[in-house]
């Protein structure tokens, strides 16, 4: 098991395939002896938060087959980081609901800010387009540079490079079908968009798991039910976490929640 993107509330887990001679059902997770989750087969990561910083925990996972059987309990003692006394963003500050995740993209060079060349802050609140979208993904993914040049609107942007990266590596295919000769990089995203981004850009699985109730017949389902097996998204009407809101647009905030979850193993 490694335990990596350690800040002072939260963490990211992961741990290999476990093989046997049944079929495996699912993994536990375990918190100081506590189970705090249940995986399905296809998951071998999962995001921890809520945690207290300076802090040290007994994490562990087990993998369980249709027989009722399980694997020995494999466990890591770690230590979260101290609490933060300083921000990298004015507008972020350390008591902000996404502070961790996005000074998780800045120290990764995801981000740099959203007003050059001060770049004193993030615009936590703002849509995040299209066109960010492609910049967020080519840097997270380190994604080659390209030069076919597929859509006829971005050219001169200052995210035309990021676009062109994107389409090359078949993680955007237009916004006009079936023409998609424009890439729309001024356009929001919404959430069901950004479920299709990072299900071709992270090569997800797909998943026979209906979670929610408001995808049903959606073009984004398969993407969104992709998504929420991998545990990149936990629903938008918590606690319940029935809905996905897929029609929704994506502020920066949360994008750089998804990014992280989605990035971080």
């Amino acid at each position: 098991m490694v335990a990596d993107d350690i800040t002072t509330n939260s963490l990211n887990l992961s741990w290999p395939k476990a093989v046997d001679d049944k079929a495996v059902t699912g993994y536990q997770v375990y918190r100081d002896d506590v189970e705090i989750d249940r995986l399905g087969p296809s998951s071998q990561r999962l995001i921890v938060t809520g945690l207290s910083p300076d802090t040290s925990y007994r994490f562990g996972v087990r993998a369980f087959d249709s027989t009722g059987g399980s694997e020995p309990l494999t466990t890591r003692a770690i230590t979260l980081s101290e609490a933060c006394t300083t921000s990298r963003f004015d507008d972020v500050p350390c008591d902000h609901l996404f502070w961790g995740d996005v000074d998780w993209l800045a120290e990764k060079q995801i981000t740099i800010g959203c007003n050059p060349p001060v770049n004193s802050l993030f615009c936590p609140d703002d849509s995040v387009s299209r066109g960010q979208m492609a910049a967020f993904l080519t840097r997270g993914l380190d994604l080659p540079n390209s030069g076919d040049d597929v859509f006829t609107d971005d050219n001169g942007t200052v995210f035309e490079q990021d676009i062109q990266a994107l389409a090359a590596s078949g993680i955007t295919h237009g916004c006009n079908p079936p023409t998609n000769d424009h890439y729309c990089p001024g356009d929001p995203v919404n959430r069901g968009e950004m479920a299709a981004f990072l299900t071709r850009g992270l090569d997800l699985p797909t998943s026979d798991d209906d979670v929610f109730t408001d995808d049903n017949g959606t073009v984004f389902e398969q993407d969104i039910q992709a998504l929420a097996a991998s545990r990149i998204t936990h629903g938008c009407n918590p606690p319940t976490n029935d809905h996905y809101c897929p029609g929704d647009p994506v502020n920066r905030g949360q994008m750089a929640a998804f990014l992280r979850r989605g990035l971080g193993g």
